[in-house]
């Protein structure tokens, strides 16, 4: 697991793994769209504004569908708009994503009247293409984990997640792993949880950090202060002040309640013992996931299949529409698979996850779109070949 590939230096934004592969994905799936395009005729600048509207209606619709399936994570918030809206800690449904990109292609085609069952058989290669490697971000982000698995599965290839890792809290929630008693901080009373992995492999030098910038720019300002108070370089002084008293009070809610709350517990219950930050450290290290089916890594070898296999039957098809209604037919049931080996989401849709729920109405939807196409044109009356623009005369 390697939720953070690299923090940008200077202004310390991170990074992260899902969003990175999601971007790999995204432009490599429109560009291969837009060549794909180009042999058959069709204009490759809208299918990359297809892929635009796509990526602005799956960030819409994903986010759209979690905060819908967990509202009641959201209605508890005191500022639940400004849940809603953040994004930086996930939150977000491949089946809503895949919701809103249609509805913003379908609103695209229709304004320009273009053929939409041609774009869609373009573009249905690249959406799987584009999977497979969030699917990666899954995998590097730790989350779209798999059940325990045993036996030969285990040896070969089960994976263990680290300390702190959403299927290690799941785990732990569930009694299938242990936890040190040194890594568990007093939630409440006779409640314990293990300390937030961010918490234990923060560098001692973070913590504590913007305090400690609070209090050398409260000294700047206490000092411009006594020299001339109307000046300007004080008043940036005063706004420097500000600033840096919101990101320690930040920091205070994030980290503070945890760290005296391993102090206290560590004072009543072991008086007279300390443990260092860096044997903290050490038992995470140690304490780890049972060994679990690595469904993110399955998911991406299917969605590269999948791709590939899409693209072959764009090659040879004869009826504009088939590849859409075919992915709408093949890839619910390899998802179902999946959906039985991840043990991260509920089974709170008639009995099955919102996933499996969601793809037995895919086949459905494909099926029935496949017997109507079929009773359609061939070619889609609106499809219109594209013809390259001419290279500008020197």
């Amino acid at each position: 697991m390697h939720p953070i590939l690299w923090e940008i230096p200077i202004v310390d934004y991170p990074i992260r793994s899902y969003g990175f592969m999601l971007m790999i994905g995204f432009f490599s799936a429109a560009y291969i769209a837009a060549k794909r395009a180009e042999k058959v005729r069709a204009n490759p600048d809208v299918v990359l504004n297809c892929a635009i509207f796509a990526l602005i209606g799956s960030m819409i619709g994903a986010r759209m569908f979690y905060v819908v399936h967990y509202w009641e994570q959201f209605a508890v918030k005191d500022q639940p708009l400004k849940a809603i809206i953040d994004i930086s800690k996930g939150g977000m449904e491949l089946f809503g994503g895949i919701a809103g990109a249609m509805v913003f292609i379908f609103v695209y085609l229709l304004i320009r009247r273009d053929s939409i069952r041609l774009y869609l058989d373009i573009l249905t290669p690249g959406l799987m293409w584009g999977l497979a490697f969030g699917r990666l971000g899954c995998f590097l982000n730790g989350c779209c984990w798999g059940g325990v698995c045993q036996g030969t599965v285990a040896e070969n290839w089960g994976v263990q997640f680290p300390y702190g890792s959403p299927a290690h809290i799941q785990q732990y929630k569930d009694r299938q792993v242990k936890v040190p008693a040194e890594l568990l901080a007093r939630v409440s009373p006779g409640l314990f949880f293990p300390i937030p992995r961010e918490q234990v492999f923060m560098a001692p030098e973070d913590y504590g950090k913007h305090a400690r910038e609070l209090e050398q720019a409260q000294r700047d300002y206490e000092y411009l202060q006594k020299l001339n108070p109307d000046s300007e370089i004080a008043t940036q002084a005063r706004q420097k002040v500000e600033q840096f008293k919101k990101l320690a009070e930040k920091e205070e809610q994030e980290h503070g309640a945890i760290i005296r709350s391993l102090e206290n517990y560590w004072s009543s219950e072991y008086p007279g013992q300390k443990i260092t930050r860096s044997e903290l450290e050490d038992l995470a290290g140690k304490s780890r996931t049972l060994k679990i089916h690595p469904t993110q890594l399955y998911a991406t070898i299917n969605a590269f299949f999948a791709s590939f296999f899409l693209a072959w039957l764009f090659r040879v098809r004869r009826r504009h529409g088939i590849v859409f209604a075919v992915w709408l037919m093949t890839y619910p049931w390899t998802r179902l698979i999946l959906e039985n080996i991840r043990v991260d989401n509920p089974t709170d849709t008639f009995g099955l996850t919102v996933s499996s729920a969601l793809s037995l109405t895919m086949v459905l939807v494909g099926a029935a779109l496949l017997i109507w196409f079929h009773r359609l044109p061939a070619i889609s009356p609106h499809a219109q070949a594209w013809e390259p623009p001419p290279p500008d005369e020197k």
